[in-house]
């Protein structure tokens, strides 16, 4: 189910931007600095969570200056969003034709 999440993005310089997320983990936050990492141009990327107790995320963007920050963080969720529509079209497929085997 999907809950409605703070969401705060903060530009720092224009090498670096900061992502804050309310009610999220581990999960999400390592996919976007994984996939930041792949990004050429980029410098740093990691993610962290201030407190155990403390349902945050932030995930930390620094690029080489060349490319904005910004740019580098809208590349990586359009690329988020891409495999995740390849990933439940491969698993629709699978489960249809399970259902032909059934």
């Amino acid at each position: 189910m999907y809950m409605d999440k703070r969401v705060e993005i903060k530009k720092l310089t224009n090498k670096e931007v900061v992502l804050e997320i309310e009610g999220e983990d581990h999960t999400i936050g390592n996919l976007i600095a994984r996939l930041a990492q792949q990004v050429e141009g980029v410098k740093f990327a990691a993610y962290r969570i201030p407190h155990p107790l403390i349902p945050k995320l932030i995930v930390t963007i620094v690029t080489d200056g060349v490319k904005d920050p910004i740019n580098v963080l809208r590349e990586v969720l359009n690329n988020i969003v891409s495999m995740s529509r390849d990933f439940r079209t491969q698993l629709l497929e699978e489960l249809r034709k399970y259902e032909e085997r059934v």
